[in-house]
């Protein structure tokens, strides 16, 4: 059954979103394996549906459904000590072992790339992801840090609602900005972050602050905002990367599937789903490690004995990992909780 405390809609994308990233990553593995070469699914899987990238939307989704709720009710040291205390033991461990199989493998990394990313600033500093999965966290605190700073407002609809018709406008400005210029604004990152705020706008209107008709007008303003700024401002020349058209699938397939779970209220009592969420986290972070430390017998394995054992890899390092450091790093974080309150 669900746990007490927990939304089963939730429960069901967080999983689904932390399998398809994994997917999305193993493929390369898979189709180097099988020698499988087909430009027609290269096109569908690259250049219209990319698995990883509706996974990661969806995450934003959920961490907006999730976050300034759980924000609202606590003081802002409590706040970001259970935020650390969830992002950060899991993502150390995740650098450490990519770094050992990056080392054993003949490509390590220096010791201040290693350090640098064990704070989480890389990107600031213009150094790379030791953990590729991993470059979507930083924005998630930028999130936690706007939680804190707007906490007063998080219960305050038109306050809400006015940030994200703001946001929304700045995405379309962005977007002519960038085809006119041909820079390279974010405006993939900027729609990531007018998800979270759809899914705070659908948390609002399960609490019944805000009434149906201004939620259905937010989730038509972000489908059109998403459309027209992923038509504006990138390009969509097929074979060419993450470009136009998978951009367009992903922030409306992801959203789409969001709302319609939030709609129907899924409540599912399947163990594996429950228990893929469960480890969501963990199998986000973990199964870039077990995909290297395999990838050291690659060569003379056989091919499907391979994939079936990144797979089991994966899952058991994730296990792993939520029972040796999420589960007691909760517990250490409830007991302090408890005892200083």
């Amino acid at each position: 059954m669900v746990q007490k405390g927990k939304i089963g809609f939730i429960e069901f994308i967080r999983g689904t979103a932390a399998l398809m990233v994994m997917l999305e990553h193993l493929w390369p593995f898979a189709r180097d394996l099988l020698h499988y070469d087909s430009k027609l699914f290269d096109v569908l899987t690259k250049d219209f549906f990319n698995i990883g990238q509706m996974g990661v939307v969806s995450f934003f989704l959920i961490t907006g459904y999730l976050v300034p709720w759980s924000c609202y009710g606590k003081s802002n040291k409590e706040f970001a000590v259970s935020r650390i205390v969830r992002i950060y033991p899991v993502y150390i461990v995740s650098v450490l072992g990519l770094s050992i199989a990056a080392s054993a493998l003949g490509r390590g990394y220096s010791i201040t790339e290693i350090l640098i990313n064990l704070t989480l600033l890389q990107m600031f500093f213009g150094i790379g992801n030791v953990n590729g999965a991993s470059w979507v966290l930083p924005y998630n605190i930028i999130i936690y840090i706007l939680c804190i700073i707007f906490k007063k407002y998080v219960k305050e609809t038109k306050v809400v609602l006015g940030g994200f018709y703001l946001l929304c406008t700045g995405i379309l400005c962005a977007a002519f900005v960038r085809s006119r210029l041909q820079g390279k604004l974010p405006v993939g990152i900027m729609l990531l972050f007018a998800a979270a705020l759809l899914g705070h706008i659908l948390r609002l209107h399960h609490e019944k602050l805000l009434e149906e008709n201004k939620v259905k007008v937010s989730i038509l303003v972000f489908f059109l905002v998403a459309a027209a700024s992923i038509i504006i401002g990138y390009d969509f020349t097929v074979g060419d990367g993450l470009h136009g058209y998978n951009y367009l699938a992903s922030f409306i397939l992801a959203p789409a599937f969001f709302i319609y779970l939030y709609i129907r209220q899924l409540q599912t009592e399947n163990r594996c789903i429950l228990f893929v969420s469960k480890i969501s986290y963990s199998l986000f972070l973990m199964h870039p490690v077990a995909f290297e430390l395999f990838h050291i017998y690659k060569e003379g394995c056989i091919r499907s004995v391979f994939l079936i054992a990144c797979t089991a890899a994966a899952f058991a390092a994730a296990y792993i990992s939520y029972v040796l450091i999420e589960a007691p790093c909760q517990k250490i974080l409830t007991f302090y909780k408890n005892r200083f309150s």
